[in-house]
């Protein structure tokens, strides 16, 4: 898997207010194995969902043991929803509309650095 950085920009100032590595997942079945048996995750790490087409991909829990946030993104990687994760939950989760990318974060992260309409940016 690549490892790309992204910046957090507030949608109101457009300033990067955090960053976060993320591994990429985009085949099938990286995106399938996501976290899964994943037992700490550090502040400034989490997984970007590439998905080959707009749907509304499934998310779940099984077999990840820290509850994670999942950002939904939109075309122009704009936050279109989040959702706090719970541990070990086999629930299906969808995005509020469909998407072609999310990105699974610490449930921390979420908190503090997320907000509906700020925008993910790659930094070179």
């Amino acid at each position: 898997m690549r490892v790309h950085r992204l910046a957090v920009v507030d949608k109101v100032s457009g300033v990067a207010k955090a960053t976060v590595d993320v591994d990429v997942a985009q085949t099938p079945a990286e995106r399938e194995r996501g976290l899964t048996g994943t037992h700490w995750l550090p502040a400034d790490r989490g997984m970007l969902f590439l998905f080959p087409a707009t749907a509304a991909w499934p998310f779940w829990m099984k077999g990840v043991s820290i509850p994670l946030g999942l950002v939904f993104l939109n075309k122009a990687n704009e936050v279109i929803g989040t959702r706090v994760m719970k541990a070990n939950d086999a629930t299906i989760v969808r995005p509020p509309v469909p998407v072609r990318s999310a990105i699974e974060v610490s449930e921390r992260f979420l908190h503090v650095h997320v907000r509906v309409g700020d925008r993910f940016m790659l930094v070179r």
